[in-house]
């Protein structure tokens, strides 16, 4: 969201100069949220397994199940893509 600039006139009657974030209800608020939630998928989705850690890492709590489901991705599909990769070669 960009910050919006304004003028507006006070009650001794000068004028002002304000700025505000503008807020968007309903339809459009669940639309924008939406486009966040895929520009951060889209980032997380292009990080590396060891980038995701240290993310998690950085993020206040535990972070369990995520974590959890890094190793299963190293123990289980991650680690079988790489074995086809190298027979095929």
């Amino acid at each position: 969201m960009k910050l919006e600039t304004y003028t507006k006139i006070d009650k001794n009657g000068k004028e002002v100069t304000k700025e505000h974030y503008p807020k968007l209800y309903g339809k459009r608020r669940k639309e924008q949220k939406r486009q966040e939630s895929h520009e951060r998928a889209k980032d997380w989705a292009q990080l590396t397994i060891e980038q995701k850690w240290n993310e998690l890492d950085k993020r206040s709590g535990e972070c369990k199940k995520q974590k959890e489901k890094l190793l299963k991705g190293i123990k289980g599909g991650e680690a079988q893509c790489m074995e086809k990769k190298v027979k095929n070669r």
